[in-house]
């Protein structure tokens, strides 16, 4: 075997130990900031969420398709505002932490979405068209809060 191929196969260990160091450390840093282990809990929850809403959209289910909506809609504002999420509103969003952090826009379709939300738990007779342009209001308002 050459010289070289030895070099390259004794630092494979070496290389190994490094990547398992590195990995460590930033996952004890993840572990000592909950702001960004929160941060990354609800990323987490958002992808898994944008697509199960697509599908309950697909299948027109918009009981299903609302509470999950809500409930993805508490998480990024509990994340942006720095609060609970459970309990979030719309009070939320027009109270005073919301009115200082959330620009007005972002806040009138925030209530929009809350307001379609309440709806559905009361008459969940949406088209999939409706639920598709709420789906689309609250993928705009993902990209806004972050």
């Amino acid at each position: 075997m050459s010289t070289a191929k030895q070099r390259l196969l004794q630092s494979i260990p070496f290389l190994l130990w490094i990547g398992a160091l590195v990995w460590r450390r930033k996952s004890e840093a993840i572990a000592g900031n909950p702001r960004l282990l929160r941060k990354r809990q609800v990323n987490q929850r958002t992808r898994e969420s944008l697509g199960r809403l697509e599908q309950l959209a697909d299948e027109n289910l918009a009981l299903e398709f609302y509470t999950e909506l809500a409930e993805l809609l508490r998480q990024q504002l509990g994340l942006r505002l720095d609060i609970p999420a459970e309990g979030i509103t719309a009070d939320v969003v027009d109270g005073p932490l919301g009115q200082a952090k959330i620009e007005p826009g972002t806040r009138d379709t925030l209530r929009r979405l809350f307001t379609a939300s309440d709806a559905a738990s009361y008459a969940a007779s949406q088209s999939t068209a409706e639920l598709r342009a709420s789906l689309g209001d609250l993928e705009q308002v993902i990209h806004k809060l972050n």
